[in-house]
């Protein structure tokens, strides 16, 4: 890049070079390179506030579920367990009634 016919000089490539150090006023009166760097340091900056915030948000979430559960007393597990251990049980004494029913129509039909 140059500015004479025969190409020996690189004063284009200076004044581009320059453009970087330059003060614009669109740009806050900054240079590119610092209006750039600000940009860039904000984005960041909001990035990790954002993240933060998630996270603690995630934390508060975790902990109100935990103390819900707590208060509750409920353990959809053992909740679980426990209802087809009563079926067993219930299923178990069905039996168990049925037979003594049984045993006792035959008692009756004999003594009469």
């Amino acid at each position: 890049m140059s500015r004479s016919v025969e190409m020996t000089d690189s004063a284009n490539a200076l004044a581009m070079a320059e453009v970087g150090d330059t003060v614009f006023s669109d740009l806050n009166n900054l240079t590119p390179k610092s209006y750039y760097r600000n940009l860039a340091t904000d984005v960041g900056n909001q990035i990790s506030v954002t993240k933060t915030r998630q996270d603690n948000t995630s934390g508060v979430w975790k902990n109100l579920s935990d103390q819900r559960s707590q208060v509750s007393g409920v353990d959809m597990n053992d909740e679980a367990a426990k209802m087809l251990l009563f079926e067993r049980m219930f299923q178990g004494m069905a039996r168990y009634m049925n037979t003594v029913s049984k045993a006792l129509d035959s008692l009756l039909a004999l003594a009469s």
